[in-house]
């Protein structure tokens, strides 16, 4: 069988609606959050994190990392992302 036959589904970047849609973020919604309409890289946002200029993440799992959509708004409201 070649690569060809194997089709994956490309994953479609969400809208603003999906977004606001969900409590918890992901790191690809993050980055698309904070960045608006040119999204910042995960690099940025681990940055971000890091001197604490967005909320650190919560762990649901150990390789899953999601963010408070809520908490996020606020630290951009407040001026600090």
């Amino acid at each position: 069988m070649s690569c060809k036959s194997h089709k994956r589904s490309a994953a479609k970047t969400p809208t603003v609606e999906q977004i606001q849609a969900h409590d918890l973020l992901d790191i690809a919604a993050l980055c698309i959050v904070v960045g608006g309409t040119k999204p910042v890289s995960k690099a940025t946002v681990y940055r971000l994190v890091k001197s604490g200029r967005l909320p650190p993440p919560i762990h649901v799992s150990p390789n899953i990392r999601r963010w408070v959509r809520g908490a996020v708004v606020s630290a951009m409201t407040s001026g600090t992302a």
